[in-house]
Formats: structure tokens, sequence, C-alpha cells
């Protein structure tokens, strides 16, 4: 990667790649380099990669390499540091997700908006993470397959932490906001979860 002509090199091969076997090929090759500087640790490498294989999946027959690029760029963001980044790019995933000629793209919704919410906690906008968590939350029950299943969508308890953060430090820090939290919180998945803390 720290060869001056890399960047050339893929490009030209990305290129020859397209021309012989389409778009969709030359966005494995992005991924398949951008997993194995991830591997090592270069997330910002990994990044640049994970960002052309969007690029390159996105013209070819189907979003899902594109969203699966998208997650990838989600959770680099995140290990940086840069949530609002990551949120963006979690959003854009929900939108590409929605408007997906695939049905099965449904599904990547409310993990996309979880997402979101999770990176508006890390951000320190936890009202915002309160009420987008709420928008997953519908998401989740209208989309997801299994959606009571919480094994099979972990994201949904992690989610969950992240509000029961938010509850607990507003208890002990701030007790006025606290009815305000449940008043967001209060419906679909995590009315059980506020009707406890709220006794």
């Amino acid at each position: 990667r720290d060869h001056p002509l890399y960047r050339q090199v893929c490009d030209g091969l990305d290129r020859a790649v397209a021309r012989q076997e389409g778009d969709a090929a030359a966005g494995d090759r992005c991924r398949q380099r951008a997993e194995a500087l991830q591997k090592a640790g270069r997330l910002l490498d990994a990044l640049r990669e994970f960002h052309q294989a969007k690029i390159n999946w996105f013209h070819g027959d189907t979003l899902y390499g594109t969203l699966r690029a998208m997650a990838n760029i989600v959770d680099i963001y995140a290990a940086l540091g840069m949530y609002l980044a990551a949120k963006k790019y979690a959003l854009a995933m929900a939108a590409l997700a929605r408007g997906s000629a695939d049905p099965s793209d449904r599904e990547l919704i409310p993990m996309a908006l979880f997402s979101a919410a999770n990176m508006d906690h890390l951000a320190g906008a936890w009202i915002a993470s309160a009420e987008l968590a709420m928008i997953a939350g519908q998401a989740h029950l209208n989309w997801a397959p299994d959606a009571g299943n919480l094994e099979r969508h972990a994201y949904v308890t992690e989610a969950m932490k992240y509000q029961g953060f938010t509850v607990v430090i507003a208890e002990q820090t701030r007790p006025e906001f606290v009815p305000a939290i449940h008043g967001i919180l209060r419906g679909g998945l995590f009315d059980g979860f506020t009707h406890l803390r709220a006794t």
C-alpha cells in the first residue's frame, strides 16, 4: 500500500476487471483489499477502498454490495471517532435500502437506523439518539425478519443498552430530563424498558 504506484496499479487493474467482468467484480476486488487493510489496522486506507467498492457496486446490477460497503464505512468512521460522518453514511444506507428494487434489502433499514442512533449517542446527542432509536424500532418491527428474535438481531440489544445508559445517567445527574426521555422512548420496542425504569 505504501508503494508510490499502488493507487495507479489498483485503478488500472480495477478498470480491466470492470471491462472483463463488470463493475460488481471490480467492487469485490476493492472490498477484498479493504478488508485486508482493515485487518492490518490501516483504517484510512481501508476506508478509501470501501468508498471505491461502494461506487463500483452502485453501477452494478444490485445495491447489496453498495449497502455492504456502506456498513463497513460506518464501522470505520465510528472506530475513528468520527460519529457524525458515520451517522451520515448510516442514514444514507437506510435511504438506499428503502429505495432498492430488491425487497430483501429492506431488512437493512432498521440496522442502519439503529446504527445512526448509536452514533448520535456516542457524539453526545442523546435526545436525538432516543428519537432516532424510536424510528429505528418501528422500522425493525416493519422490515426485520423474525423481529422478536433478539439473538438474531443483536443490534437491537446494543441500541437498548445505549438508551439505558441515557436513562440511568439522566436519573443520576439530570433528573429533570427523565420525563422527556421516557416520553420519547415510550411505545414500540422500548415500552417495557421505559416502563420498568419509570417505576
